[in-house]
């Protein structure tokens, strides 16, 4: 039931959602059930999906805050108050709720995964990566989304030709994966390979309809979805390199995910309040000497 909420596609959220309260019926106090509903109401925010994102993140935030009271020693409610508080910007409570999910669970991908995201937003990606390799070493069939938060990573050290390589490995496994199409078009377009970071762009604008949708309506949606902020200040300076001089409706389409695409625009990207990366020398020189790596199953 809840491994299909992690395929981040809208009809599997729905039909996680639908098992997971079918679940409930039969169990009422079944606290990870109530946990993972909590958690699908999440993603339809991290995805845009429905008519009122923030009305799904609070949703979820409730439940996900009710699920703990259900059972405190069950990992995953932890882990889905942690990812609700997370997009609701409240980092150190959802550091601290992902860090008990993997202390009752230390096998955990959900922990893992999570806690190297929230590493990742607030301005630690070389921890994060720390802790993905950790997760692959105990996990050798590893979930193909970590692929993406190492690229994450990768992208907030400023190692854009290992993010790029580690996102065409996940595009490899997921090719419906239109947040790792657009993380790519912004390592593209830092690396000053323009085309491809259109044709990535492009890729991604195909496979969602919530990037495809006009000005008037993205506006409205103010919480970050899956690609508004991915790495922050870096993420949306390769998006302005990489897509500057692009259509009307391009632009549009890009503003109205706040994302500034002037040509020489210092772009901060809103709703993740601490996120930062290494000064970009010390970037390069951490890249060039091999100092962080990923390490990878073949």
């Amino acid at each position: 039931m809840a491994e299909s909420a992690w395929h981040q596609t809208r009809p599997d959220n729905i039909e996680a959602r639908n098992l997971l309260d079918r679940a409930i019926a039969m169990a009422p106090d079944f606290a990870a059930a109530h946990a993972y509903v909590a958690f699908t109401h999440v993603n339809d925010f991290m995805n845009g999906w429905g008519d009122s994102p923030e009305r799904a993140l609070a949703t979820g935030l409730d439940i996900a805050q009710r699920a703990v009271l259900m059972d405190e020693e069950d990992s995953q409610v932890h882990f889905a108050l942690a990812v609700a508080l997370l997009w609701n910007r409240e980092l150190d409570k959802a550091l601290g709720e992902a860090r008990r999910c993997l202390t009752l669970a230390p096998g955990s991908a959900e922990a893992h995964l999570t806690v190297a995201r929230i590493q990742i937003f607030t301005g630690d990606p070389a921890g994060a990566i720390d802790v993905l390799n950790d997760y692959m070493r105990l996990d050798p069939l590893y979930r193909a989304q970590t692929l993406h938060f190492l690229a994450e990573a990768q992208l907030g050290l400023g190692c854009y030709e290992e993010a790029v390589a580690l996102l065409k490995q996940r595009l490899d496994r997921e090719p419906h994966s239109e947040g790792s199409y657009a993380l790519l078009a912004s390592c593209y377009g830092h690396l000053g390979k323009i085309d491809e970071s259109r044709a990535a762009w492009g890729s991604s604008e195909t496979l969602s309809g919530f990037f495809n949708r006009t000005a008037t309506t993205c506006s409205a949606v103010q919480g970050p979805g899956i690609v508004r902020a991915p790495a922050g200040r870096r993420a949306a300076q390769g998006w302005s390199s990489g897509l500057a001089g692009t259509s009307a409706i391009e632009q549009s389409s890009m503003r109205a995910r706040h994302i500034d695409i002037t040509p020489g625009r210092s772009v901060v990207v809103p709703n993740v309040s601490r996120v930062s990366g290494a000064p970009m020398s010390a970037s390069a020189a951490r890249c060039s000497a091999g100092g962080v790596r990923s390490n990878l199953s073949s």
